[in-house]
Protein backbone atom coordinates (compact mmCIF):
# COMPACT_ATOMS: atom_id res chain seq x y z
CA UNK A 1 0.00 0.00 0.00
CA UNK A 2 1.18 3.21 -0.64
CA UNK A 3 2.22 5.59 1.72
CA UNK A 4 -0.14 8.58 0.05
CA UNK A 5 -3.19 5.80 0.79
CA UNK A 6 -2.32 5.24 3.71
CA UNK A 7 -2.40 8.70 4.93
CA UNK A 8 -5.80 9.29 3.15
CA UNK A 9 -7.19 5.85 5.16
CA UNK A 10 -5.43 7.24 8.93
CA UNK A 11 -7.61 10.70 7.51
CA UNK A 12 -10.66 8.66 6.79
CA UNK A 13 -10.85 6.81 10.37
CA UNK A 14 -9.89 9.79 12.47
CA UNK A 15 -12.91 11.51 10.86
CA UNK A 16 -15.52 9.02 11.30
CA UNK A 17 -13.95 8.02 15.27
CA UNK A 18 -14.59 11.78 15.57
CA UNK A 19 -18.02 11.76 14.56
CA UNK A 20 -19.02 9.01 17.19
CA UNK A 21 -19.33 10.46 20.78
CA UNK A 22 -16.37 8.64 22.56
CA UNK A 23 -13.56 9.07 20.23
CA UNK A 24 -10.32 6.75 20.20
CA UNK A 25 -6.91 7.39 18.75
CA UNK A 26 -5.70 4.50 17.19
CA UNK A 27 -2.32 6.26 15.69
CA UNK A 28 -1.08 9.37 14.48
CA UNK A 29 1.33 10.29 11.74
CA UNK A 30 3.33 13.47 12.50
CA UNK A 31 5.37 15.51 9.56
CA UNK A 32 8.20 17.78 11.31
CA UNK A 33 10.43 20.26 9.74
CA UNK A 34 14.11 20.28 10.82
CA UNK A 35 15.19 22.88 13.38
CA UNK A 36 17.09 26.11 12.47
CA UNK A 37 20.86 24.71 11.34
CA UNK A 38 24.27 26.68 11.50
CA UNK A 39 25.38 27.86 8.04
CA UNK A 40 27.88 25.21 6.55
CA UNK A 41 31.35 26.41 6.68
CA UNK A 42 34.00 25.28 3.83
CA UNK A 43 32.03 22.46 2.92
CA UNK A 44 31.75 20.98 6.81
CA UNK A 45 28.05 20.54 6.59
CA UNK A 46 25.38 21.58 9.06
CA UNK A 47 24.73 21.28 12.55
CA UNK A 48 21.29 21.74 14.61
CA UNK A 49 21.82 25.15 16.76
CA UNK A 50 20.53 25.52 20.12
CA UNK A 51 17.41 27.46 18.61
CA UNK A 52 16.68 24.44 16.61
CA UNK A 53 17.34 21.93 19.01
CA UNK A 54 14.73 23.70 21.34
CA UNK A 55 12.27 24.47 18.91
CA UNK A 56 11.85 20.30 17.80
CA UNK A 57 11.98 19.22 21.80
CA UNK A 58 8.79 22.28 22.19
CA UNK A 59 7.51 20.50 19.27
CA UNK A 60 7.86 17.06 21.35
CA UNK A 61 6.44 18.45 24.28
CA UNK A 62 3.36 19.83 22.22
CA UNK A 63 2.41 16.47 20.89
CA UNK A 64 2.92 14.62 23.82
CA UNK A 65 0.32 16.61 25.63
CA UNK A 66 -2.15 16.06 23.05
CA UNK A 67 -1.02 12.29 21.81
CA UNK A 68 1.14 10.64 24.22
CA UNK A 69 0.32 11.61 28.16
CA UNK A 70 -1.99 14.94 28.69
CA UNK A 71 -0.61 16.98 31.92
CA UNK A 72 -2.54 16.33 34.66
CA UNK A 73 -3.78 20.25 34.99
CA UNK A 74 -4.58 20.27 31.17
CA UNK A 75 -3.35 24.04 31.50
CA UNK A 76 -1.20 23.12 27.62
CA UNK A 77 -3.83 21.65 25.82
CA UNK A 78 -7.40 21.72 25.78
CA UNK A 79 -8.05 18.67 23.02
CA UNK A 80 -6.17 15.56 23.88
CA UNK A 81 -6.18 12.57 22.25
CA UNK A 82 -4.02 10.19 23.32
CA UNK A 83 -3.27 7.14 21.65
CA UNK A 84 -4.46 3.87 22.77
CA UNK A 85 -2.15 1.41 24.11
CA UNK A 86 1.14 3.55 23.54
CA UNK A 87 3.35 3.68 26.25
CA UNK A 88 2.87 7.14 28.56
CA UNK A 89 6.20 7.02 30.57
CA UNK A 90 8.84 4.71 28.97
CA UNK A 91 9.64 4.74 24.89
CA UNK A 92 8.98 1.18 23.44
CA UNK A 93 10.34 1.08 20.49
CA UNK A 94 7.93 -1.47 19.05
CA UNK A 95 5.31 0.81 19.30
CA UNK A 96 6.69 3.91 17.33
CA UNK A 97 8.70 4.07 13.69
CA UNK A 98 11.26 7.57 13.96
CA UNK A 99 12.49 8.25 10.54
CA UNK A 100 15.08 10.56 9.75
CA UNK A 101 17.04 11.55 5.93
CA UNK A 102 20.78 10.87 6.67
CA UNK A 103 21.52 14.73 7.09
CA UNK A 104 23.24 15.90 10.51
CA UNK A 105 20.95 18.22 11.46
CA UNK A 106 17.57 16.15 10.27
CA UNK A 107 19.18 13.24 12.50
CA UNK A 108 19.50 15.53 15.25
CA UNK A 109 16.48 17.34 15.02
CA UNK A 110 14.56 13.94 15.30
CA UNK A 111 16.52 13.13 18.43
CA UNK A 112 15.75 16.40 20.06
CA UNK A 113 12.11 16.00 19.19
CA UNK A 114 12.10 12.76 20.73
CA UNK A 115 13.54 14.22 23.69
CA UNK A 116 10.31 16.25 24.44
CA UNK A 117 7.84 13.50 23.68
CA UNK A 118 9.55 11.07 26.03
CA UNK A 119 11.40 13.23 28.32
CA UNK A 120 14.25 11.66 30.63
CA UNK A 121 12.59 9.91 33.61
CA UNK A 122 13.11 11.21 36.60
CA UNK A 123 12.08 9.69 39.02
CA UNK A 124 13.74 5.65 39.66
CA UNK A 125 12.10 2.86 38.01
CA UNK A 126 12.66 -0.19 39.21
CA UNK A 127 12.76 -2.68 35.80
CA UNK A 128 14.17 -6.24 35.79
CA UNK A 129 17.12 -4.89 33.53
CA UNK A 130 18.01 -2.14 35.85
CA UNK A 131 18.97 -4.79 38.96
CA UNK A 132 22.57 -6.29 38.79
CA UNK A 133 23.24 -9.61 40.13
CA UNK A 134 24.33 -8.50 43.50
CA UNK A 135 21.13 -6.43 44.01
CA UNK A 136 22.69 -3.09 42.84
CA UNK A 137 19.75 -1.09 41.06
CA UNK A 138 21.21 1.50 38.43
CA UNK A 139 19.62 4.37 36.71
CA UNK A 140 19.83 5.10 33.32
CA UNK A 141 22.84 7.75 32.41
CA UNK A 142 22.15 11.28 31.96
CA UNK A 143 19.17 11.81 34.68
CA UNK A 144 16.73 8.99 33.00
CA UNK A 145 17.98 9.95 29.22
CA UNK A 146 15.43 7.46 26.74
CA UNK A 147 17.29 5.83 23.92
CA UNK A 148 14.59 6.49 20.80
CA UNK A 149 15.30 4.21 17.51
CA UNK A 150 15.55 6.45 14.48
CA UNK A 151 15.71 4.72 11.14
CA UNK A 152 17.80 6.60 8.74
CA UNK A 153 17.08 6.56 4.92
CA UNK A 154 18.12 8.37 1.99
Amino acid sequence: MSRLNLIALLALSSVAAAASSNQITWGSVIFTYHGEKTPSLANAGYNLSPIGATQLLQAGHTIRDRYVKPPANGSRITSAAPINGLSGNAIENTQLTIMSTNDEFVTASAMAFMQGLYPPRNALIVEEETILSNSTILEYPLDGYQYPNVSVWI
